[in-house]
C-alpha cells in the first residue's frame, strides 16, 4: 500500500476524531462559563452538565481550574464529587488551606468533595502537599475514616452478629489508624461527633430492607441520625442535659441508646486488631472503669455498661486474655448449680427455666470468645436435656419445647460451621427447621454460617425450603 493511499483512508478518521473532540471541549468550556452564571438554575444546570459528560475530562477539570474565579471552582467540586471523581482532590486541599474563612461556599464545596470520595480515591501523595495542605490533609482523612467507621459500626448494628469483614478494606489501607479512631469512638471523645452524625446521616441514606423497617435498631437510628451532639455530652457527663436540649426527649434517648450500642460495637471490631496486646491494657482499664461507674437514673434504660463490659471480655479473650471472660462462663455454671439444688423453686415452663438460660448463655459466650469447640459441646448437652424434656412436656408445653430445641439446633449448626464441620452442620440446620425454627433470613447474614452457605448442599436445601424473596438473595459462590 502506498503512503498517498493510506493518507487517504486515514484522513477520514482522523477527521470525525476531530469533529468530536472540540464539540466535547466547547460544551466543557462553556458549562465551566455557566458556573458563575447570575442565577442559581443555570449554575445548577451547568454543574449538572459538567457532572454528565461522559468522557474521562480529570485533565480538562485540572486546566480549568487554574484560572476559574472562586465561584466556578466552587461548581466543579460540586460537578466531581457528582461524578465520584479524584481528579481535583490536591486542589480542594488547596482551597480549603487558602480560605481566610472556613465557612464560605468555596471551603464548603471542596471539603464536601473530599469526604465524598470513597475508599479507592481517598489517597493522596502528601510529598507533593504544602505544610499547610498536609494539615488539611490529614485533617479531612481523618474525618472520612471516622464516618465510614460509624456507618460501619451502624451497619453492623442492624444486622446483629454479622461483624465479619467490615473493616477489611479500611485496615488494607492503614490498620492502625482504625484502631485509633475505634479507641476514640470508644472513648466518646468530643472530636468523634461530625463523624457521629456524618455516619449516621450516610448509614440512613443507604436504607434498609423491607423486612427491617420496623425493628428496633432502624427506628433507633431513624431518630437518632445527625442528633448526636446532646447525647454524646450526656453520656461523657453521666448526667440528664439541661432542659434547652436542641432535640425532643424521644430522640435524646435514642441517641444516646445508639451511642451506647456503638461503643458496645467498636469492642467488637477492635478483635480484628493487629496491635492486639497494645490494646489489652486499654481494655481492661476500661472494663473496670465501666465496672465502677452507675449510669445516672436518666441513663439507666438506654446505657448498658454491662453490655459493654461483656464484649470489652470477649475481646479480651480472642486476644488470648481469657480471664474475665473465663470468669463470667463459670459464674453462669455456679448460677445453673444454685438453680439445680433447689428445684422446687423452679418453674418448668422452658421460658422461665434460668438453668436452661444461664447454659445457652454460656454457650454463647464460649462461641463468640473464639471457642466453638467448647460451645458445641454446650449445646450438645442442652439438646440432650431439651429431648428429655420433650418426652415428659404436657401437651400445653409442646410448642414451648419444640421452639427451645429449634433453637438450640440452630446455634449447635453455628458452632459447628465455625469448625467446618458442615455435614453436622447442615445436619444440625435442618433439625432446627424441622422442629421449628423459621428464621430464613437470619440463616443469610449470620457470619457464624458462613461456610455452610458456600456450599451447594445448603444452597439446595435453602431453596427448597425458603420463601422465593429470600431464596433470591443468596450470594453468590465464586
Amino acid at each position: 500500500m502506498s503512503y498517498r493511499l493510506l493518507q487517504l483512508l486515514t484522513l477520514p478518521i482522523i477527521a470525525l476524531i476531530a469533529a468530536q473532540l472540540p464539540a466535547q471541549s466547547t460544551e466543557f468550556r462553556q458549562a465551566v462559563r455557566k458556573l458563575s452564571a447570575p442565577t442559581a438554575i443555570e449554575r445548577a444546570e451547568a454543574v449538572a452538565a459538567i457532572a454528565g459528560l461522559k468522557d474521562d475530562i480529570s485533565a480538562d477539570l485540572r486546566l480549568a481550574f487554574k484560572s476559574a474565579s472562586d465561584t466556578e471552582r466552587t461548581g466543579l467540586f460540586e460537578a466531581v464529587e457528582s461524578r465520584q471523581d479524584a481528579a481535583l482532590l490536591h486542589q480542594a486541599m488547596q482551597s480549603m488551606a487558602e480560605c481566610a474563612e472556613p465557612a464560605n461556599a468555596l471551603y464548603e464545596a471542596a471539603r464536601s468533595y473530599a469526604l465524598s470520595l470513597p475508599a479507592d480515591k481517598q489517597y493522596l501523595d502528601e510529598v507533593n502537599l504544602s505544610a499547610t495542605e498536609k494539615a488539611v490533609w490529614q485533617e479531612i482523612s481523618s474525618l472520612w475514616l471516622q464516618r465510614e467507621i460509624v456507618a460501619s459500626l451502624l451497619d453492623a448494628l442492624q444486622k446483629p452478629g454479622k461483624f465479619q469483614g467490615q473493616f477489611q478494606v479500611l485496615r488494607t489501607r492503614d490498620s492502625a489508624a482504625v484502631d485509633k479512631q475505634l479507641l476514640a469512638l470508644i472513648d466518646l471523645e468530643p472530636a468523634v461527633l461530625e463523624a457521629l452524625n456524618l455516619g449516621s446521616l450516610r448509614r440512613f441514606d443507604e436504607g434498609i430492607e423491607a423486612d427491617r423497617l420496623f425493628s428496633n435498631p432502624w427506628r433507633k437510628l431513624t431518630l437518632a441520625r445527625g442528633n448526636f451532639d446532646d447525647a454524646l455530652q450526656m453520656i461523657r457527663t453521666n448526667q440528664d442535659p439541661d432542659r434547652n436540649a436542641a432535640v425532643s426527649r424521644d430522640i435524646l434517648l435514642a441517641s444516646v441508646e445508639v451511642l451506647s450500642d456503638l461503643r458496645c460495637a467498636a469492642v467488637r471490631a477492635l478483635a480484628s486488631s493487629e496491635q492486639s496486646q497494645a490494646l489489652v491494657p486499654f481494655l481492661r482499664a476500661l472494663h473496670t472503669s465501666a465496672g465502677s461507674l452507675e449510669p445516672a437514673p436518666a441513663l439507666r434504660a438506654a446505657v448498658s455498661t454491662e453490655g459493654l463490659r461483656t464484649e470489652i471480655e470477649l475481646t479480651l479473650a480472642r486476644f488470648g486474655d481469657r480471664e474475665l471472660v473465663d470468669a463470667r462462663v463459670a459464674e453462669l455454671r455456679a448460677q445453673v448449680e444454685r438453680y439445680s439444688a433447689v428445684p422446687g423453686n423452679v418453674t418448668y415452663k422452658i421460658a422461665n427455666r434460668p438453668d436452661l438460660a444461664a447454659r445457652n448463655e454460656a454457650a454463647h459466650l464460649l462461641l463468640r470468645s473464639g471457642d466453638p469447640a467448647s460451645a458445641e459441646k454446650e449445646w450438645l448437652s442442652l439438646v440432650k436435656d431439651g429431648r428429655e424434656l420433650e418426652r415428659l412436656a404436657k401437651d400445653s408445653q409442646r410448642s414451648a419445647v419444640a421452639s427451645f430445641i429449634g433453637s438450640i439446633y440452630y446455634n449447635l449448626a453455628c458452632a459447628q460451621a465455625l469448625q467446618l464441620k458442615l455435614t453436622r452442620a447442615a445436619e444440625s440446620l435442618e433439625t432446627a427447621v424441622a422442629s421449628g425454627y423459621r428464621d430464613f433470613a437470619w440463616m443469610l447474614e449470620d457470619g457464624d454460617l458462613g461456610a455452610l452457605r458456600r456450599t451447594p448442599e445448603f444452597r439446595a436445601w435453602f431453596s427448597d425450603l425458603a420463601p422465593p424473596a429470600l431464596v433470591d438473595r443468596l450470594p453468590a459462590v465464586d
